[in-house]
């Protein structure tokens, strides 16, 4: 956007600005708007009838004074989603396909997915998870990438819940998954397709370090389904297993090396106790 005066010139006055020069400049022009971030344009912010209550000269100051900052785009669209009042699609989305009545805590959900999660894979896997963006055989369907939806295991659709929780290879490695949770912790887990989106019991911090185990379970599972869709592995729960105690054990190892503490996720905790378990 261009500033003058203090005030944006509007997306009118931009497609004016450019219709004036030479036709070369139309390139430009889709540059300059895809630029903008589309919850700007579907949304009035010169009334902010979609935000809190705000001073918008204060907004405007804080704008202006970041206009030229490297990571300007990221600040600003924290600005906007601490304003923002709507609930995420995505959101009502996984209500509905859950359907069990529970109050789901999205505020502790998206903080843990993607803020107390220390590794950048990971934090982008609960990224895609949690915007059911990940390339199993549904959505490459729907993305008409692929000719099929049904598992190849079982006669189901392939969606997010069928591949991390119900398929038959997901459910052997659960169960192998379980027999760990046992022997660290001493009580059986089952793990469903909420514990999938809402975590186990997020806001015990106790659990905390249960809670990344889930995490880095959910993400060898991933792993492993795009390793056997590239043909460089089998889709099973061997596979998986194995996939998941490398990722435990070598985060063990880096941390066990880090100066910074606060980045270590199972310091004194009962996984680095038992790290047997995951060699």
């Amino acid at each position: 956007m261009t500033v003058v005066n203090t005030d944006y010139i509007s997306l009118r006055e931009v497609q004016a600005l450019f219709q004036q020069k030479h036709a070369s400049l139309f390139l430009e022009y889709h540059i300059v708007t895809n630029a903008i971030p589309k919850i700007w344009k579907r949304r009035n912010f010169g009334s902010f009838y979609a935000l809190k209550n705000v001073n918008k000269k204060t907004l405007l100051d804080v704008v202006l004074t970041n206009i030229n900052s490297k990571r300007k785009s990221k600040m600003f669209y924290s600005m906007i989603s601490k304003h923002l009042t709507h609930k995420l699609k995505i959101e009502d989305k996984w209500e509905g396909i859950l359907m069990n009545n529970m109050n789901f805590d999205w505020k502790s959900i998206w903080i843990f997915n993607l803020r107390t999660i220390k590794e950048n894979k990971i934090i982008e896997f609960n990224y895609k998870m949690l915007h059911d963006l990940i390339p199993h055989k549904y959505n490459l369907h729907k993305w008409k990438l692929c000719n099929d939806p049904i598992c190849s295991f079982d006669d189901e659709v392939h969606d997010s819940i069928h591949l991390f929780v119900k398929c038959k290879q997901t459910r052997l490695f659960w169960c192998k998954f379980n027999k760990i949770v046992q022997k660290i912790y001493g009580f059986d887990f089952y793990f469903n397709e909420t514990i999938l989106i809402k975590g186990y019991d997020l806001k015990n911090k106790k659990l905390f370090d249960l809670n990344s185990l889930i995490n880095y379970a959910k993400y060898a599972i991933y792993v492993s389904y795009i390793k056997a869709e590239n043909r460089t592995n089998i889709f099973n729960d061997v596979t998986i297993i194995s996939i998941f105690k490398r990722l435990i054990y070598n985060r063990l190892t880096t941390e066990r090396q880090c100066k910074n503490k606060t980045l270590c996720v199972f310091e004194n905790t009962p996984v680095e106790r038992n790290e047997l378990c995951f060699m």
